[in-house]
């Protein structure tokens, strides 16, 4: 049987940096753009790989 453990940071630091992806990802979120696709530019960025987050934050939220 295969055994999955957890690979969350439980540390302080751990749990700034998900709080700073919570709050863009709800602040992606109120300029309407879907959940997935926020997820996908902030995991992007967090690995250093080219994303649109600079774009999406400059649209209007409606």
């Amino acid at each position: 049987m295969d055994e999955f453990n957890c690979r969350r940071d439980p540390s302080n630091q751990g749990q700034l940096q998900r709080q700073a992806f919570d709050n863009l990802l709800t602040t992606l979120e109120k300029h309407r753009i879907p959940t997935d696709t926020v997820r996908d530019e902030i995991v992007k960025f967090l690995h250093g790989k080219p994303d649109a987050l600079i774009a999406l934050l400059n649209t209007d939220p409606e």
